[in-house]
């Protein structure tokens, strides 16, 4: 009799395996391919932190991330950040419009911002054998922005754009009012500029932002798909006229909670509650709270469900026979954060719907059976691994932890953690949350919708 065992190795290391089998000595480069991933993070003497993941792939991606977001934009000058994101690639003292997108794109590269309440963030990508000549244009856009003033005018179309965009998608405009009754101080601020300063902000305004906020010890830079040593020599090459110490804006933030009421005509009405969470240092919270995220649900994971299995849909399910949407939400900042819940429904339910969401978020914060911690855990771990398959998000990912943190957590010490996650870390912090003090926004058809009273 043959015996049979199933192996639990990867496919593609079985499949590598075997086509050596017959090789008594391998070159040197697939001796390399079968090396495991890198992962290593240096803080140098400046502040500045590097963190780098090689895991021998062909396309380099380098990301710069600087505390710089929209929490830290003076008062009087709000939208800073965006005008920041959008003119990303625009002349540099050193280098033209012309010259960055020709060189960038000749070798099939590109650059991208993006801005969170946090930070700002710029992913330079490019086949490996281009970095070190990208990278002259990337520290080009960091270091050495020009913003010259009628490409400040050029730009405004850009940001109009972006506010088209944001004005048509409920789900954002629910997400900033959120925000806008939640918080006092910087993150409040919104990730898009109000209409009344788009092209209000000036060419030294933008300098200045930039001479306080982009220092060392504000900014991290991580590469994905390059080994350690060669980063460090290009950081060091690129990147050390980097100024230091730390003259930026606080940022300062205080939950106090409130409410937003944003009409439209839209036949559905979107609504968020929520308390405020916890700050993105505290590991064990953050898992916490994201466990209770997926215990909860967070929307349909296969395609054309209606996401009425999960906790929350369930509850719903039961006032509505019309279309619905509800999902839990765990947002965190350097400080603190935002959890709870959004529905969207018709305007005439959207009330019970909100209602009965509420109501099984508190149920949920008194009972969780380890049967529903051990499901979640397997959920949680599984859509870690699907996201870091996605290498702009794993570069985001790398640079917010080494930024925030000063190290990475490799996946093995993340799934260890999730592991050690109980029950009662989980419903003692819950109760906290469901006990404290509410935000809550609201847009679409409002007749019908609650107030934040209606719900404690």
């Amino acid at each position: 009799m043959i015996s049979m065992k199933i192996s639990r190795r990867p496919l593609n290391a079985l499949v590598v395996k075997r086509l050596l089998s017959g090789q008594t000595s391998p070159k040197r480069s697939e001796t390399e391919a079968l090396r495991a991933p890198t992962l290593k993070t240096t803080s140098l003497p400046s502040g500045l932190i590097v963190t780098s993941l090689d895991n021998r792939s062909p396309i380099t991606r380098i990301g710069v991330i600087v505390r710089a977001g929209a929490r830290y934009e003076p008062q009087d000058q709000l939208g800073l950040s965006h005008t920041l994101r959008s003119m990303a690639g625009f002349s540099t003292k050193d280098s033209t419009v012309f010259g960055i997108t020709r060189n960038i794109e000749y070798v099939g590269g590109s650059l991208t911002a993006l801005t969170t309440r946090d930070d700002v963030i710029y992913v330079l990508e490019n086949d490996g054998n281009y970095t070190d000549r990208n990278l002259k244009y990337l520290s080009d856009t960091v270091l050495q922005p020009a913003f010259k003033h009628w490409q400040i005018k050029d730009n405004l179309y850009r940001q109009k754009a972006d506010l088209s965009y944001y004005r048509d998608s409920p789900q954002l405009v629910l997400i900033e009012a959120l925000h806008s009754a939640a918080f006092r101080g910087g993150l409040r601020n919104s990730i898009y500029s109000p209409d009344f300063m788009i092209g209000k902000h000036s060419t030294d305004q933008l300098a200045d932002y930039v001479d306080r906020h982009f220092v060392s010890n504000r900014t991290a830079i991580v590469g994905v798909g390059i080994e350690h040593n060669q980063l460090l020599e290009r950081v060091d090459k690129w990147f050390s006229t980097m100024s230091r110490g730390d003259r930026g804006n606080s940022g300062q933030s205080k939950f106090v909670g409130g409410e937003a009421r944003v009409d439209t005509n839209s036949d559905t009405t979107y609504v968020a509650v929520a308390a405020e969470g916890v700050g993105s240092k505290n590991q064990k919270d953050v898992l916490s709270l994201s466990l209770l995220q997926t215990i909860l649900g967070t929307g349909p994971r296969v395609e054309f469900s209606d996401g009425s299995h999960t906790k929350l849909g369930e509850a719903v399910a039961k006032t509505t026979s019309e279309p619905f949407a509800v999902s839990a939400f765990n947002i965190n900042y350097t400080d603190t954060g935002l959890f709870g819940i959004t529905v969207a429904a018709s305007a005439q339910d959207i009330h019970k719907a909100v209602k009965a969401a509420v109501t099984q978020l508190r149920a949920s914060a008194k009972s969780i059976s380890e049967e529903e911690l051990k499901n979640a855990k397997h959920s949680l771990k599984a859509t870690t691994l699907l996201a870091a398959e996605d290498q702009n998000v794993l570069v985001e990912e790398l640079a917010t932890q080494s930024l925030n943190a000063g190290q990475v957590v490799s996946l093995t010490d993340y799934e260890k953690a999730v592991d050690s996650i109980t029950v009662q870390d989980i419903t003692g912090l819950a109760n906290k949350i469901v006990k404290s003090k509410g935000a809550m926004a609201c847009v679409g058809k409002l007749q019908n919708a609650p107030y934040l009273e209606d719900l404690l």
